[in-house]
């Protein structure tokens, strides 16, 4: 009998701290602070928003267009191709790359077959 006794003294005991941890855990929670939601930003932050989005969407239509009209133009992608090639190549002109080395090996031979 007092060993059910002690066995239902421990249950309590444990059920009772399991009830204060909750009571705890709830009132912690309650003086967390609240993010605020991204809807209630003033109006002037949402002006600023939209027409920063309607300017990329003005710029992803102009760079759809150009491509477009790229791709339908005849020899249209490689006449792009090439000015992109220049254009880096301007920028980086340590990077020959391949072709460049290519170049520069048969200008050697070339030259070097026209001294002879």
């Amino acid at each position: 009998m007092k060993l059910s006794f002690d066995r239902l003294a421990k249950l309590l005991a444990k059920s009772f701290w399991v009830v204060c941890l909750a009571v705890f855990a709830s009132i912690s929670f309650s003086f967390t602070p609240a993010v605020a939601p991204s809807f209630a930003a003033p109006n002037s932050y949402k002006a600023a928003i939209e027409q920063d989005i309607q300017q990329e969407d003005g710029g992803r239509l102009e760079a759809y267009e150009n491509a477009k009209e790229t791709v339908n133009t005849r020899n249209g992608l490689e006449k792009e191709y090439e000015e992109n090639e220049e254009a880096y190549l301007e920028e980086h002109p340590e990077d020959g790359g391949l072709i460049g080395g290519a170049k520069q090996v048969l200008e050697k031979l070339s030259n070097s077959d026209s001294d002879r």
